[in-house]
């Protein structure tokens, strides 16, 4: 019976955990700088992010999933910012598992939001604007996925 060299294992694991760390910091990033089309010009999306916490703390809620453009935008933000602060919370946790865990939550919020802010696209083209400066954030998020996934396997 051949012995298993657990130095190869933990070497492994915290290279994992690194480029987990890499790419979740590329992903949050690459969201924050996602264009958005508004009026005559546009703007990142961090500051939509912004305005949907003012729009909760002055009690203008006027979020909707199939509304409006403007609608959509800022239900958009905030799902993105909670994804985002799970995410960052996930990169700093040390247990293997919760890390696991917390990055396959923030990846779902992520993604959604992103679909919640381009789901018009074939109605407006407004919305293709973020869907094209969104795609760098989609790559990222995909390689988040798959290291993610191999630290799972790693964890089992």
């Amino acid at each position: 019976m051949r012995r298993r060299n657990l130095n190869f294992g933990t070497k492994h694991k915290l290279y994992l955990m690194t480029t987990l760390t890499k790419y979740g910091l590329l992903t949050i990033g690459l969201n924050f700088l996602i264009l958005i089309g508004i009026g005559h010009g546009g703007i990142f999306f961090v500051f939509i992010e912004y305005f949907s916490i003012q729009n909760i703390i002055s009690h203008e809620h006027n979020f909707s999933l199939t509304g409006t453009y403007e609608e959509r935008l800022l239900l958009s933000g905030l799902l993105s910012l909670i994804g985002q602060i799970i995410l960052a919370a996930g990169l700093l946790v040390k247990n293997p598992n919760y890390k696991v865990f917390t990055i396959y939550l923030s990846v779902f919020i992520l993604v959604f939001s992103f679909v919640v802010l381009v789901s018009g696209i074939f109605r407006d083209s407004i919305d293709s604007f973020p869907f094209w400066t969104g795609i760098p954030f989609i790559i990222a998020i995909t390689f988040l996925t798959i290291s993610n996934i191999k630290m799972h396997k790693l964890c089992l």
